[in-house]
């Protein structure tokens, strides 16, 4: 689960969450974060991450929204998913733009290297950081006005669905064809009634599809921070 493989080597594929609802949740968070008028940057991976490209493309195409008229991405960085590199990054874009209003993190590296780099920078409350994250890693920046959102799948959810696929599959019970049906036996953040079906990719691919991602802000981040 989590990256997908060939489709050959595969019996099935459980995404987390689609791009499509990544990318437009991204820019959606910001757009609330920042009254949806100033300056952006994304601070992403690689350029060669897929998941994070598609991410990076569906920000874009949500971006097309006339709601966002008055956003403008200035930049888009990478910092090869290493801490201080991508700290770097984060500080060569409060100085190049100086009028920056806000850094999308497209990765759980990305957004506490901006957050801590706002935060550094004496500029909490000025700049906005959204993004992906792991809930004990964010905790600070959240709790401090360094990040008012962020995002990840359920990662308890993504497992079992995963374990019962693998299970299902070795018992003879699943093949993952498109429309296929699994029952998980208990509910999840993306499907209450705990059934998931076997969708088709645009590029013709069988996969089990987890749901929207899972947000987080001042209201839930003690919670979930003791625990992922």
């Amino acid at each position: 689960w989590d990256a997908e493989v060939a489709a050959d080597a595969r019996v099935s594929f459980v995404n987390q969450a689609s791009f499509e609802g990544i990318g437009r949740t991204l820019v959606k968070n910001m757009g609330e974060a920042i009254d949806y008028e100033g300056q952006i940057a994304m601070l992403s991976a690689t350029p060669q991450a897929p998941n994070q490209r598609q991410w990076v493309d569906w920000a874009y195409e949500e971006l097309k929204d006339p709601k966002y008229e008055n956003m403008e991405v200035v930049d888009v960085v990478f910092g090869d998913d290493l801490p201080e590199k991508s700290y770097e990054k984060a500080l060569g874009l409060l100085k190049a733009y100086p009028d920056l209003k806000g850094i999308i993190g497209v990765s759980a590296v990305a957004t506490p290297a901006a957050a801590s780099a706002v935060m550094d920078e004496g500029l909490t409350g000025e700049v906005k950081v959204v993004g992906f994250g792991i809930p004990s890693t964010m905790e600070e920046y959240v709790l401090s006005g360094n990040c008012t959102k962020f995002v990840l799948w359920n990662t308890f959810d993504l497992g079992y669905v995963a374990a019962t696929i693998m299970h299902k599959t070795c018992a003879g019970e699943f093949t993952g064809e498109p429309g296929e049906t699994i029952e998980l036996g208990r509910p999840t953040m993306g499907e209450p009634d705990g059934v998931y079906e076997v969708i088709v990719s645009v590029d013709g691919e069988p996969f089990v599809l987890l749901g929207l991602p899972m947000e987080f802000d001042e209201s839930n981040i003690e919670e979930w921070a003791d625990i992922l």
